[in-house]
Protein backbone atom coordinates (compact mmCIF):
# COMPACT_ATOMS: atom_id res chain seq x y z
CA UNK A 1 0.00 0.00 0.00
CA UNK A 2 1.28 3.54 -1.11
CA UNK A 3 0.15 6.99 -0.01
CA UNK A 4 1.50 8.98 -3.25
CA UNK A 5 -1.10 11.11 -5.23
CA UNK A 6 -1.87 10.00 -8.92
CA UNK A 7 -1.33 12.28 -12.00
CA UNK A 8 -4.53 11.93 -13.97
CA UNK A 9 -8.21 11.61 -13.21
CA UNK A 10 -8.52 7.93 -13.82
CA UNK A 11 -5.73 7.16 -11.55
CA UNK A 12 -7.25 9.53 -8.97
CA UNK A 13 -10.50 7.59 -9.00
CA UNK A 14 -8.70 4.31 -8.57
CA UNK A 15 -6.65 5.77 -5.80
CA UNK A 16 -9.76 6.85 -3.93
CA UNK A 17 -11.31 3.43 -4.26
CA UNK A 18 -8.12 1.81 -3.05
CA UNK A 19 -7.96 4.22 -0.15
CA UNK A 20 -11.55 3.51 0.81
CA UNK A 21 -10.84 -0.21 0.76
CA UNK A 22 -7.74 0.18 2.87
CA UNK A 23 -9.65 2.35 5.34
CA UNK A 24 -12.37 -0.30 5.61
CA UNK A 25 -9.74 -2.96 6.23
CA UNK A 26 -8.10 -0.73 8.81
CA UNK A 27 -11.42 -0.28 10.59
CA UNK A 28 -11.86 -4.06 10.70
CA UNK A 29 -8.39 -4.43 12.26
CA UNK A 30 -9.23 -1.76 14.81
CA UNK A 31 -12.52 -3.50 15.62
CA UNK A 32 -10.71 -6.79 16.04
CA UNK A 33 -8.13 -5.14 18.30
CA UNK A 34 -10.86 -3.55 20.38
CA UNK A 35 -12.60 -6.92 20.68
CA UNK A 36 -9.34 -8.59 21.70
CA UNK A 37 -8.76 -5.84 24.24
CA UNK A 38 -12.19 -6.38 25.72
CA UNK A 39 -11.59 -10.15 25.81
CA UNK A 40 -8.25 -9.61 27.50
CA UNK A 41 -9.90 -7.25 30.01
CA UNK A 42 -12.59 -9.86 30.78
CA UNK A 43 -9.92 -12.56 31.10
CA UNK A 44 -7.94 -10.43 33.49
CA UNK A 45 -11.06 -9.81 35.52
CA UNK A 46 -11.84 -13.55 35.60
CA UNK A 47 -8.23 -14.26 36.52
CA UNK A 48 -8.41 -11.79 39.35
CA UNK A 49 -11.66 -13.38 40.53
CA UNK A 50 -10.14 -16.86 40.30
CA UNK A 51 -7.02 -15.72 42.09
CA UNK A 52 -9.14 -14.15 44.80
CA UNK A 53 -11.23 -17.32 45.05
CA UNK A 54 -8.11 -19.45 45.22
CA UNK A 55 -6.71 -17.22 47.92
CA UNK A 56 -10.02 -17.44 49.78
CA UNK A 57 -10.09 -21.24 49.37
CA UNK A 58 -6.50 -21.54 50.43
CA UNK A 59 -7.29 -19.51 53.53
CA UNK A 60 -10.28 -21.68 54.30
CA UNK A 61 -8.37 -24.91 53.73
CA UNK A 62 -5.43 -23.65 55.77
CA UNK A 63 -7.79 -22.64 58.60
CA UNK A 64 -9.43 -26.08 58.33
CA UNK A 65 -6.05 -27.84 58.38
CA UNK A 66 -4.83 -25.82 61.34
CA UNK A 67 -8.10 -26.38 63.23
CA UNK A 68 -8.02 -30.13 62.65
CA UNK A 69 -7.30 -32.25 65.76
CA UNK A 70 -5.24 -34.52 63.53
CA UNK A 71 -1.77 -33.63 62.37
CA UNK A 72 -1.80 -32.92 58.61
CA UNK A 73 1.30 -33.78 56.56
CA UNK A 74 2.00 -33.43 52.82
CA UNK A 75 4.82 -35.34 51.15
CA UNK A 76 6.05 -35.60 47.58
CA UNK A 77 6.42 -38.88 45.74
CA UNK A 78 10.14 -38.92 46.54
CA UNK A 79 9.27 -39.37 50.20
CA UNK A 80 10.01 -35.86 51.51
CA UNK A 81 7.70 -33.88 53.79
CA UNK A 82 6.65 -30.64 52.06
CA UNK A 83 4.07 -29.34 54.54
CA UNK A 84 3.19 -29.92 58.19
CA UNK A 85 0.40 -28.31 60.23
CA UNK A 86 0.86 -26.72 63.62
CA UNK A 87 -0.79 -29.78 65.20
CA UNK A 88 1.98 -31.85 63.60
CA UNK A 89 4.59 -29.72 65.36
CA UNK A 90 2.79 -30.22 68.68
CA UNK A 91 2.38 -33.93 68.06
CA UNK A 92 6.08 -34.43 67.35
CA UNK A 93 7.09 -31.96 70.10
CA UNK A 94 8.98 -29.45 68.02
CA UNK A 95 8.51 -25.70 67.48
CA UNK A 96 10.32 -25.41 64.14
CA UNK A 97 8.73 -26.41 60.86
CA UNK A 98 12.28 -26.88 59.48
CA UNK A 99 12.66 -29.92 61.77
CA UNK A 100 10.03 -31.68 59.65
CA UNK A 101 10.33 -30.31 56.10
CA UNK A 102 12.37 -32.48 53.76
CA UNK A 103 12.37 -35.41 56.23
CA UNK A 104 11.31 -38.91 55.15
CA UNK A 105 8.10 -39.93 57.03
CA UNK A 106 9.75 -43.28 57.81
CA UNK A 107 11.98 -41.40 60.26
CA UNK A 108 8.92 -40.85 62.44
CA UNK A 109 7.82 -44.51 62.44
CA UNK A 110 9.30 -47.18 64.71
CA UNK A 111 11.61 -49.56 62.86
CA UNK A 112 9.39 -52.54 63.57
CA UNK A 113 6.55 -50.93 61.58
CA UNK A 114 8.61 -49.87 58.50
CA UNK A 115 7.62 -52.90 56.46
CA UNK A 116 3.99 -52.37 57.37
CA UNK A 117 4.24 -48.70 56.34
CA UNK A 118 5.81 -49.53 52.96
CA UNK A 119 3.10 -52.09 52.27
CA UNK A 120 0.34 -49.61 53.12
CA UNK A 121 2.04 -46.91 51.02
CA UNK A 122 1.81 -49.16 47.95
CA UNK A 123 -1.83 -49.80 48.75
CA UNK A 124 -2.46 -46.05 49.06
CA UNK A 125 -0.88 -45.37 45.65
CA UNK A 126 -2.93 -48.19 44.12
CA UNK A 127 -6.27 -47.56 45.80
CA UNK A 128 -6.03 -43.82 46.39
CA UNK A 129 -6.54 -44.01 50.17
CA UNK A 130 -5.86 -46.13 53.28
CA UNK A 131 -7.73 -45.41 56.50
CA UNK A 132 -7.01 -45.81 60.20
CA UNK A 133 -3.78 -47.84 60.13
CA UNK A 134 -2.11 -48.08 63.54
CA UNK A 135 1.66 -47.60 63.99
CA UNK A 136 4.13 -47.06 66.76
CA UNK A 137 5.41 -43.51 66.08
CA UNK A 138 8.61 -41.78 67.18
CA UNK A 139 8.81 -38.13 68.27
CA UNK A 140 11.74 -35.82 67.76
CA UNK A 141 12.84 -36.42 71.38
CA UNK A 142 12.82 -40.19 70.79
CA UNK A 143 9.71 -40.95 72.84
CA UNK A 144 7.19 -43.44 71.44
CA UNK A 145 3.43 -43.21 71.16
CA UNK A 146 0.56 -45.03 69.46
CA UNK A 147 -0.70 -43.35 66.32
CA UNK A 148 -3.29 -43.85 63.62
CA UNK A 149 -2.62 -42.70 60.04
CA UNK A 150 -5.08 -42.12 57.23
CA UNK A 151 -3.28 -41.46 53.89
CA UNK A 152 -4.60 -40.28 50.53
CA UNK A 153 -3.17 -39.51 47.06
CA UNK A 154 -3.32 -35.92 45.74
CA UNK A 155 -3.68 -36.15 41.93
CA UNK A 156 -2.57 -33.63 39.26
CA UNK A 157 -4.81 -32.25 36.52
CA UNK A 158 -4.45 -35.49 34.59
CA UNK A 159 -5.42 -37.63 37.57
CA UNK A 160 -1.91 -38.98 38.16
CA UNK A 161 -0.44 -39.05 41.69
CA UNK A 162 1.26 -35.74 42.43
CA UNK A 163 1.70 -35.89 46.22
CA UNK A 164 0.52 -37.65 49.36
CA UNK A 165 -1.43 -36.28 52.27
CA UNK A 166 -1.56 -37.98 55.67
CA UNK A 167 -3.72 -37.36 58.75
CA UNK A 168 -1.95 -38.51 61.94
CA UNK A 169 -3.84 -38.97 65.19
CA UNK A 170 -2.40 -39.70 68.66
CA UNK A 171 -4.41 -42.69 69.93
CA UNK A 172 -2.41 -43.28 73.12
CA UNK A 173 -5.34 -42.32 75.35
CA UNK A 174 -7.70 -44.48 73.29
CA UNK A 175 -5.32 -47.43 73.47
CA UNK A 176 -4.95 -46.98 77.20
CA UNK A 177 -8.72 -46.82 77.55
CA UNK A 178 -9.09 -49.92 75.38
CA UNK A 179 -6.51 -51.75 77.46
CA UNK A 180 -8.26 -50.65 80.64
CA UNK A 181 -11.58 -51.81 79.21
CA UNK A 182 -10.09 -55.12 78.14
CA UNK A 183 -8.48 -55.47 81.55
CA UNK A 184 -11.80 -54.75 83.22
CA UNK A 185 -13.48 -57.15 80.84
CA UNK A 186 -10.90 -59.84 81.59
CA UNK A 187 -11.28 -59.27 85.32
CA UNK A 188 -15.08 -59.39 85.11
CA UNK A 189 -14.86 -62.47 82.91
CA UNK A 190 -12.56 -64.14 85.44
CA UNK A 191 -14.87 -63.17 88.30
CA UNK A 192 -17.92 -64.33 86.37
CA UNK A 193 -16.39 -67.67 85.40
CA UNK A 194 -14.76 -68.16 88.81
CA UNK A 195 -17.94 -67.55 90.79
CA UNK A 196 -19.30 -70.37 92.91
CA UNK A 197 -22.77 -68.95 92.37
CA UNK A 198 -24.44 -69.51 89.04
CA UNK A 199 -25.08 -66.50 86.79
CA UNK A 200 -27.74 -66.16 84.09
CA UNK A 201 -28.55 -62.99 82.14
CA UNK A 202 -32.09 -63.01 80.75
CA UNK A 203 -33.90 -60.59 78.44
CA UNK A 204 -36.65 -59.00 80.56
CA UNK A 205 -39.12 -58.97 77.67
CA UNK A 206 -38.57 -62.41 76.12
CA UNK A 207 -37.12 -64.09 79.24
CA UNK A 208 -34.56 -65.79 77.00
CA UNK A 209 -31.01 -66.22 78.25
CA UNK A 210 -28.22 -64.17 76.69
CA UNK A 211 -25.33 -65.08 79.00
CA UNK A 212 -24.43 -67.99 81.30
CA UNK A 213 -21.36 -68.67 83.42
CA UNK A 214 -19.57 -71.95 84.10
CA UNK A 215 -21.12 -72.44 87.55
CA UNK A 216 -24.71 -72.33 86.29
CA UNK A 217 -23.80 -74.76 83.50
CA UNK A 218 -22.49 -77.18 86.12
CA UNK A 219 -25.54 -76.65 88.31
CA UNK A 220 -28.02 -77.28 85.50
CA UNK A 221 -26.06 -79.81 83.45
CA UNK A 222 -26.32 -77.78 80.22
CA UNK A 223 -23.58 -76.27 78.08
CA UNK A 224 -23.56 -72.49 77.64
CA UNK A 225 -24.58 -72.95 74.00
CA UNK A 226 -27.62 -74.96 75.09
CA UNK A 227 -28.60 -72.38 77.71
CA UNK A 228 -28.43 -69.54 75.18
CA UNK A 229 -31.21 -71.28 73.23
CA UNK A 230 -33.40 -71.57 76.35
CA UNK A 231 -35.48 -69.33 78.59
CA UNK A 232 -36.59 -68.95 82.21
CA UNK A 233 -39.52 -71.26 81.48
CA UNK A 234 -37.15 -74.16 80.71
CA UNK A 235 -35.30 -74.35 84.05
CA UNK A 236 -38.10 -74.54 86.59
CA UNK A 237 -40.59 -77.34 87.34
CA UNK A 238 -43.88 -76.80 85.46
CA UNK A 239 -45.95 -76.91 88.65
CA UNK A 240 -44.09 -73.95 90.15
CA UNK A 241 -43.57 -72.04 86.88
CA UNK A 242 -46.42 -69.53 87.34
CA UNK A 243 -45.06 -68.49 90.75
CA UNK A 244 -41.50 -68.28 89.36
CA UNK A 245 -42.60 -66.03 86.48
CA UNK A 246 -44.50 -63.75 88.87
CA UNK A 247 -41.35 -63.43 90.98
CA UNK A 248 -39.22 -62.78 87.84
CA UNK A 249 -41.51 -59.91 86.77
CA UNK A 250 -41.62 -58.51 90.30
CA UNK A 251 -37.82 -58.56 90.54
CA UNK A 252 -37.57 -56.85 87.14
CA UNK A 253 -39.79 -54.06 88.52
CA UNK A 254 -37.89 -53.85 91.82
CA UNK A 255 -40.94 -55.10 93.70
CA UNK A 256 -39.24 -58.23 95.03
CA UNK A 257 -35.89 -58.89 96.67
CA UNK A 258 -34.10 -62.22 96.95
CA UNK A 259 -36.23 -65.20 95.94
CA UNK A 260 -35.57 -67.79 98.66
CA UNK A 261 -35.46 -71.49 97.93
CA UNK A 262 -36.88 -71.54 94.39
CA UNK A 263 -36.94 -75.00 92.75
CA UNK A 264 -34.64 -75.26 89.72
CA UNK A 265 -34.88 -78.04 87.15
CA UNK A 266 -31.71 -79.75 85.92
CA UNK A 267 -31.21 -81.25 82.47
CA UNK A 268 -31.55 -84.77 83.92
CA UNK A 269 -34.93 -83.90 85.44
CA UNK A 270 -33.73 -83.64 89.03
CA UNK A 271 -34.53 -80.56 91.11
CA UNK A 272 -32.34 -78.45 93.36
CA UNK A 273 -33.18 -75.34 95.35
CA UNK A 274 -31.56 -71.94 94.97
CA UNK A 275 -31.73 -68.46 96.43
CA UNK A 276 -31.94 -66.12 93.43
CA UNK A 277 -30.97 -62.46 93.69
CA UNK A 278 -31.12 -60.12 90.70
CA UNK A 279 -29.78 -56.90 89.24
CA UNK A 280 -30.51 -54.91 86.10
CA UNK A 281 -28.22 -54.34 83.12
CA UNK A 282 -28.36 -53.22 79.50
CA UNK A 283 -26.86 -56.11 77.53
CA UNK A 284 -26.38 -55.84 73.74
CA UNK A 285 -28.86 -52.96 73.73
CA UNK A 286 -31.54 -54.94 75.55
CA UNK A 287 -32.93 -54.49 79.04
CA UNK A 288 -31.87 -57.60 80.89
CA UNK A 289 -31.91 -59.06 84.36
CA UNK A 290 -28.86 -60.71 85.91
CA UNK A 291 -29.79 -63.63 88.13
CA UNK A 292 -27.35 -64.94 90.75
CA UNK A 293 -28.13 -68.55 91.72
CA UNK A 294 -26.91 -69.89 95.07
CA UNK A 295 -27.49 -73.61 95.46
CA UNK A 296 -28.99 -74.09 98.93
CA UNK A 297 -29.89 -77.75 98.49
CA UNK A 298 -27.36 -78.88 101.10
CA UNK A 299 -28.43 -76.10 103.43
CA UNK A 300 -32.06 -76.99 102.90
CA UNK A 301 -31.33 -80.68 103.46
CA UNK A 302 -29.30 -79.81 106.57
CA UNK A 303 -32.18 -77.68 107.84
CA UNK A 304 -34.64 -80.48 107.17
CA UNK A 305 -32.27 -82.96 108.84
CA UNK A 306 -32.02 -80.63 111.84
CA UNK A 307 -35.79 -80.44 111.98
CA UNK A 308 -35.96 -84.23 111.82
CA UNK A 309 -33.44 -84.43 114.64
CA UNK A 310 -35.51 -82.02 116.68
CA UNK A 311 -38.63 -84.05 116.04
CA UNK A 312 -36.71 -87.20 116.90
CA UNK A 313 -35.44 -85.73 120.15
CA UNK A 314 -38.94 -84.54 121.01
CA UNK A 315 -40.31 -88.01 120.33
CA UNK A 316 -37.52 -89.64 122.31
CA UNK A 317 -38.19 -87.26 125.19
CA UNK A 318 -41.88 -88.02 124.91
CA UNK A 319 -41.04 -91.71 124.73
CA UNK A 320 -38.82 -91.37 127.79
CA UNK A 321 -41.61 -89.57 129.64
CA UNK A 322 -44.02 -92.25 128.49
CA UNK A 323 -41.71 -94.97 129.76
CA UNK A 324 -41.31 -93.21 133.09
CA UNK A 325 -45.08 -92.93 133.41
CA UNK A 326 -45.46 -96.62 132.61
CA UNK A 327 -42.84 -97.48 135.22
CA UNK A 328 -44.61 -95.20 137.67
CA UNK A 329 -47.91 -96.98 136.94
CA UNK A 330 -46.24 -100.36 137.35
CA UNK A 331 -44.63 -99.29 140.63
CA UNK A 332 -47.89 -97.79 141.86
CA UNK A 333 -50.14 -100.63 140.74
CA UNK A 334 -47.73 -103.46 141.56
CA UNK A 335 -44.77 -102.85 143.81
CA UNK A 336 -46.37 -100.17 146.01
CA UNK A 337 -49.57 -102.17 146.44
CA UNK A 338 -47.59 -105.21 147.53
CA UNK A 339 -45.53 -103.14 149.98
CA UNK A 340 -48.65 -101.46 151.39
CA UNK A 341 -50.29 -104.88 151.78
CA UNK A 342 -47.20 -106.22 153.54
CA UNK A 343 -47.12 -103.21 155.89
CA UNK A 344 -50.82 -103.56 156.75
CA UNK A 345 -50.38 -107.25 157.53
CA UNK A 346 -47.35 -106.51 159.70
CA UNK A 347 -49.32 -103.84 161.57
CA UNK A 348 -52.13 -106.33 162.16
CA UNK A 349 -49.64 -109.01 163.24
CA UNK A 350 -48.43 -106.81 166.08
CA UNK A 351 -51.97 -106.25 167.42
CA UNK A 352 -53.10 -109.92 167.01
CA UNK A 353 -49.97 -111.68 168.20
CA UNK A 354 -51.25 -111.95 171.82
CA UNK A 355 -54.99 -112.28 171.16
CA UNK A 356 -54.95 -114.55 168.09
CA UNK A 357 -51.54 -116.11 167.47
CA UNK A 358 -52.82 -118.15 164.52
CA UNK A 359 -54.20 -115.08 162.70
CA UNK A 360 -51.02 -113.21 163.52
CA UNK A 361 -48.98 -116.05 162.00
CA UNK A 362 -51.12 -115.95 158.83
CA UNK A 363 -50.65 -112.19 158.59
CA UNK A 364 -46.90 -112.62 158.96
CA UNK A 365 -46.85 -115.34 156.30
CA UNK A 366 -48.91 -113.13 153.97
CA UNK A 367 -46.58 -110.20 154.62
CA UNK A 368 -43.57 -112.31 153.70
CA UNK A 369 -45.31 -113.41 150.46
CA UNK A 370 -46.07 -109.80 149.56
CA UNK A 371 -42.50 -108.75 150.32
CA UNK A 372 -41.14 -111.59 148.17
CA UNK A 373 -43.48 -110.51 145.37
CA UNK A 374 -42.36 -106.89 145.79
CA UNK A 375 -38.72 -107.96 145.57
CA UNK A 376 -39.46 -109.96 142.41
CA UNK A 377 -41.36 -107.06 140.90
CA UNK A 378 -38.49 -104.70 141.77
CA UNK A 379 -36.03 -106.99 140.06
CA UNK A 380 -38.32 -107.15 137.00
CA UNK A 381 -38.51 -103.35 136.84
CA UNK A 382 -34.74 -103.02 137.25
CA UNK A 383 -34.22 -105.62 134.56
CA UNK A 384 -36.42 -103.63 132.20
CA UNK A 385 -34.57 -100.39 132.89
CA UNK A 386 -31.00 -101.60 132.77
CA UNK A 387 -30.74 -105.39 132.86
CA UNK A 388 -27.66 -106.53 134.75
CA UNK A 389 -27.36 -109.47 132.38
CA UNK A 390 -26.62 -107.04 129.49
CA UNK A 391 -23.75 -105.55 131.45
CA UNK A 392 -22.48 -108.90 132.72
CA UNK A 393 -23.06 -111.41 129.91
CA UNK A 394 -23.51 -109.31 126.79
CA UNK A 395 -26.12 -108.79 124.11
CA UNK A 396 -26.87 -112.38 123.09
CA UNK A 397 -27.57 -113.48 126.67
CA UNK A 398 -29.68 -110.34 127.27
CA UNK A 399 -31.80 -110.98 124.15
CA UNK A 400 -32.40 -114.59 125.24
CA UNK A 401 -33.38 -113.30 128.69
CA UNK A 402 -35.87 -110.92 127.03
CA UNK A 403 -37.40 -113.87 125.18
CA UNK A 404 -37.70 -115.90 128.38
CA UNK A 405 -39.15 -112.94 130.25
CA UNK A 406 -41.73 -112.35 127.47
CA UNK A 407 -42.79 -116.03 127.62
CA UNK A 408 -43.07 -115.88 131.42
CA UNK A 409 -45.39 -112.86 131.49
CA UNK A 410 -47.32 -113.49 128.25
CA UNK A 411 -49.07 -116.48 126.76
CA UNK A 412 -46.72 -116.69 123.75
CA UNK A 413 -43.86 -118.79 122.43
CA UNK A 414 -40.69 -116.75 121.78
CA UNK A 415 -37.94 -118.27 119.62
CA UNK A 416 -34.53 -116.59 119.77
CA UNK A 417 -31.97 -117.43 117.06
CA UNK A 418 -28.54 -115.84 116.97
CA UNK A 419 -25.35 -116.22 114.95
CA UNK A 420 -23.49 -113.19 116.30
CA UNK A 421 -19.80 -114.07 116.64
CA UNK A 422 -18.62 -110.95 118.43
CA UNK A 423 -18.30 -111.52 122.17
CA UNK A 424 -19.07 -107.88 123.02
CA UNK A 425 -20.23 -104.95 120.94
CA UNK A 426 -19.94 -101.23 121.65
CA UNK A 427 -22.08 -100.37 124.69
CA UNK A 428 -24.25 -97.88 122.77
CA UNK A 429 -24.92 -100.49 120.07
CA UNK A 430 -25.74 -103.21 122.62
CA UNK A 431 -28.13 -100.90 124.48
CA UNK A 432 -29.85 -99.83 121.25
CA UNK A 433 -30.27 -103.40 119.94
CA UNK A 434 -31.58 -104.47 123.34
CA UNK A 435 -34.15 -101.61 123.38
CA UNK A 436 -35.21 -102.31 119.78
CA UNK A 437 -35.85 -106.00 120.55
CA UNK A 438 -37.56 -105.04 123.81
CA UNK A 439 -39.88 -102.55 122.05
CA UNK A 440 -40.69 -105.03 119.27
CA UNK A 441 -41.45 -107.85 121.76
CA UNK A 442 -43.65 -105.56 123.89
CA UNK A 443 -45.67 -104.50 120.84
CA UNK A 444 -45.95 -108.05 119.54
CA UNK A 445 -47.04 -109.41 122.93
CA UNK A 446 -49.58 -106.60 123.50
CA UNK A 447 -51.17 -106.23 120.08
CA UNK A 448 -50.34 -109.02 117.65
CA UNK A 449 -52.35 -111.85 119.30
CA UNK A 450 -49.75 -114.14 117.77
CA UNK A 451 -49.02 -117.44 119.49
CA UNK A 452 -45.44 -117.37 118.25
CA UNK A 453 -42.74 -114.69 117.95
CA UNK A 454 -39.34 -115.18 116.34
CA UNK A 455 -36.24 -113.10 117.12
CA UNK A 456 -33.17 -113.46 114.89
CA UNK A 457 -29.84 -111.77 115.58
CA UNK A 458 -27.13 -112.07 112.87
CA UNK A 459 -23.96 -110.40 111.60
CA UNK A 460 -23.69 -109.42 107.94
CA UNK A 461 -20.37 -107.94 106.81
CA UNK A 462 -20.05 -104.78 108.93
CA UNK A 463 -23.68 -104.80 110.04
CA UNK A 464 -25.64 -106.35 112.85
CA UNK A 465 -29.10 -107.43 111.72
CA UNK A 466 -32.13 -107.77 113.98
CA UNK A 467 -35.35 -109.40 112.72
CA UNK A 468 -38.52 -109.82 114.83
CA UNK A 469 -41.42 -111.68 113.21
CA UNK A 470 -44.92 -112.48 114.44
CA UNK A 471 -47.88 -114.14 112.74
CA UNK A 472 -50.65 -112.13 114.35
CA UNK A 473 -53.41 -109.74 113.29
CA UNK A 474 -51.09 -107.19 111.63
CA UNK A 475 -51.76 -103.47 110.94
CA UNK A 476 -51.19 -100.70 108.36
CA UNK A 477 -47.62 -99.32 108.81
CA UNK A 478 -48.56 -96.07 107.03
CA UNK A 479 -51.09 -95.30 109.74
CA UNK A 480 -48.70 -95.46 112.67
CA UNK A 481 -49.58 -92.60 115.00
CA UNK A 482 -46.75 -90.20 115.95
CA UNK A 483 -47.33 -91.16 119.58
CA UNK A 484 -46.89 -94.88 118.84
CA UNK A 485 -43.63 -94.72 120.75
CA UNK A 486 -42.62 -98.35 120.19
CA UNK A 487 -42.36 -98.51 116.39
CA UNK A 488 -41.44 -94.82 116.05
CA UNK A 489 -38.72 -95.35 118.65
CA UNK A 490 -37.34 -98.31 116.67
CA UNK A 491 -37.07 -96.19 113.51
CA UNK A 492 -35.51 -93.23 115.29
CA UNK A 493 -32.99 -95.29 117.23
CA UNK A 494 -31.93 -96.99 114.00
CA UNK A 495 -31.55 -93.71 112.13
CA UNK A 496 -29.58 -92.04 114.92
CA UNK A 497 -27.08 -94.89 114.81
CA UNK A 498 -26.68 -94.60 111.03
CA UNK A 499 -28.77 -97.70 110.34
CA UNK A 500 -32.17 -98.34 108.82
CA UNK A 501 -35.38 -100.01 109.96
CA UNK A 502 -38.06 -101.62 107.81
CA UNK A 503 -41.48 -102.42 109.25
CA UNK A 504 -43.81 -104.55 107.16
CA UNK A 505 -47.26 -105.67 108.22
CA UNK A 506 -50.36 -107.02 106.54
CA UNK A 507 -53.76 -107.43 108.12
CA UNK A 508 -54.20 -111.02 109.21
CA UNK A 509 -50.68 -112.02 108.15
CA UNK A 510 -48.52 -110.63 110.94
CA UNK A 511 -45.69 -108.13 111.25
CA UNK A 512 -41.96 -108.15 110.62
CA UNK A 513 -39.44 -105.65 111.97
CA UNK A 514 -36.05 -105.65 110.27
CA UNK A 515 -33.21 -103.44 111.53
CA UNK A 516 -29.66 -103.14 110.21
CA UNK A 517 -27.09 -101.20 112.23
CA UNK A 518 -23.38 -100.56 111.55
CA UNK A 519 -21.02 -102.37 113.89
CA UNK A 520 -18.56 -99.47 114.04
CA UNK A 521 -20.71 -97.19 116.22
CA UNK A 522 -18.46 -94.74 118.06
CA UNK A 523 -18.54 -94.95 121.86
Amino acid sequence: MSFNEPDDGNESSKYREQLIAELAELRQHVARLEALDKERTRALEELEKTNSSLQDSEGKYRALVEASPEAVILADLEGRITFASQQTLRLYRTERLEDLLGINPLDFIEAGDHEKFQSNLQETLAEGVTRGVEYRLVRKDGSRFDGEITAAVIPDASGNPKALMALVRDITARKQLQEALWQSHAELEAICEGMVDGLLVADVKTKRFVRANRAICQMLGYSDVELLSMSVMDIHPPKQLDDVLDIFDAQADDRYGVADGLPVLRKDGSVFYADISTNHVIYAGRRCQVGFFRDITERKEAHEALERERRTLRRLLESSDHERRLIAYEIHDGLIQDLIGAKMNLDTHGRREDRDPEAAARNLERSLELLSKAISESRHLISGLQPPILEQAGLVAAIKHLGSDAEQYNDVKVEVETSVTSVRLPRQLENSVFRIVQEALINACRYSQSERIQVRLTEEDDLICVDIQDWGVGFDPDKIEPRSFGLVGIRERSRLLGGRAAIESHTGKGTSVSVKLPLDVAE
